[in-house]
C-alpha cells in the first residue's frame, strides 16, 4: 500500500478507534516522515486520544510543529498527560525554541510540571541550568525561575535542585534542631550566618560562620574538611543534609518551599487513575451510539500519601525519572 494512502487511513483509525491510538500512533511511526501531513491534521484534535496519539508520533519523528502543540498541552491538557508532553518535549532534536518553551514551565503554578520541565532541560544538556558535584554525595542544580523553590530527589541520582538564583536564607534567624545539636543563629539583617554543630557520634562540636547564600549553606553542610580543602563544614551526607534543610524550612527559615519527591509508583498510580476521558466506537452497527466510559477518580488531594518526609538514603544513579508526583513539605508555623 502507498504510505500515503496508509498514514491517511491510520488517522482515520485513530479517529473512530480511540482505543488502538498506541498501537496507531506505531503504525504511523512506521510509515516514516511521509505520515507527517495526516498526522498534523490531528495535532488539535478536540478529542485527547488521537491528539496525544499523533503529536507522539509527530515528536519521534522529529517534526517541529508538533512543539507549539505539546507545549499547549503540557500548559493545558488534563493532568494525567501535562507531563506526558513534557517528555516528548525533551526527546526532540535540538532547537533552542523548544528550550525556550520548557524553562517558561518552570514557572508554572503546578509543582510536577516544574519538576518534569527541569528534567527535560537536564535530558536536553540546557546551559541554563548551573550544575556543582558537592564532595560525590550529590548534585546540586541552580534553575532559573522567578518562583523559588527547593526541589529533593529520593531516589534514582541524588540532587538538590534550586529554583531561582540567588536564593539567601532571611536574617534575622534563628534555627534549632536535632536537639539543639544544629543551631543557626544571625542576630541582624546583614549579619552572616553563626553555625553549631555537636556530632553524635564523636561528640565533637563545631562553630562556623557561612554566608546566608542558600546554595553555600548545602555546600558547607556536606563538606568534610580536608588538607588539600580544609574550608570549614559539617561533613554531613546526603540524607543529613536534607534533614538540616528539613529543619531550617520547619522553623520558617528556608526562602522557598522545600518539595521532596514523591515514590515514582505512586505518581504513576495517580497518573494512571486520573485518566483520559475516551469514547468509545459500537463494536457494530446495530450497538446504539457510543458507549461513553470515563475513569472516575476521588479529588487527588485526598488520595493517602505514600510517602512521608523521613531519612533520606543516597542510591546508585540512575537516569532521570520523567513522571514525578510532588509535595511539599510545610514549615512549622504552618505557612505556605
Amino acid at each position: 500500500m502507498v504510505p500515503q494512502i496508509a498514514s491517511g487511513l491510520y488517522a482515520r483509525a485513530l479517529i473512530d478507534h480511540p482505543e488502538l491510538s498506541t498501537d496507531l500512533s506505531w503504525c504511523m511511526q512506521a510509515l516514516g516522515r511521509t505520515a507527517l501531513p495526516s498526522l498534523r491534521d490531528l495535532y488539535d484534535h478536540p478529542d485527547a486520544g488521537p491528539r496525544l496519539a499523533a503529536l507522539q508520533a509527530g515528536a519521534r519523528l522529529q517534526d517541529a510543529l508538533a512543539a507549539p502543540h505539546l507545549k499547549d498541552l503540557a500548559e493545558n491538557g488534563p493532568p494525567a498527560i501535562r507531563t506526558d508532553a513534557i517528555d516528548m518535549l525533551a526527546r526532540m532534536d535540538a532547537d533552542p525554541r523548544i528550550n525556550n518553551d520548557l524553562r517558561q514551565l518552570l514557572d508554572s503554578k503546578d509543582a510536577d510540571i516544574r519538576v518534569a520541565a527541569y528534567q527535560a532541560l537536564v535530558e536536553r544538556n540546557d546551559p541554563s541550568i548551573i550544575r556543582q558535584n558537592v564532595e560525590g554525595k550529590f548534585l546540586l542544580d541552580v534553575v532559573p525561575s522567578d518562583d523559588p523553590m527547593v526541589f529533593i530527589t529520593q531516589q534514582g541520582e541524588p540532587r538538590i535542585v534550586l529554583f531561582g538564583t540567588g536564593l539567601k536564607i532571611p536574617t534575622p534567624t534563628f534555627v534549632t534542631g536535632w536537639a539543639n545539636r544544629l543551631m543557626f543563629n544571625a542576630d541582624r539583617p546583614s549579619d552572616k550566618i553563626n553555625v553549631y554543630y555537636l556530632d553524635h557520634k564523636t561528640d565533637e562540636s563545631l562553630t562556623a560562620t557561612v554566608p546566608t547564600d542558600l546554595d553555600e549553606v548545602i555546600w558547607f553542610l556536606a563538606h568534610q574538611p580536608t588538607p588539600d580543602s580544609p574550608a570549614p563544614g559539617l561533613g554531613l551526607t546526603y540524607s543529613e543534609t536534607i534533614g538540616a534543610l528539613y529543619v531550617i524550612a520547619q522553623n520558617d527559615s528556608l526562602p522557598a518551599p522545600l518539595i521532596a519527591e514523591q515514590d515514582v509508583l505512586a505518581a504513576e498510580l495517580i497518573h494512571s487513575i486520573e485518566g483520559v476521558d475516551v469514547k468509545q466506537r459500537p463494536e457494530s452497527d446495530s450497538d446504539p451510539g457510543y458507549d461513553e466510559t470515563t475513569t472516575q477518580t476521588e479529588d487527588p488531594n485526598q488520595l493517602p500519601s505514600v510517602t512521608e518526609f523521613g531519612p533520606l538514603q543516597s542510591q546508585p544513579a540512575q537516569p532521570p525519572v520523567k513522571r514525578t508526583f510532588v509535595v511539599p513539605i510545610p514549615p512549622k508555623s504552618g505557612k505556605k
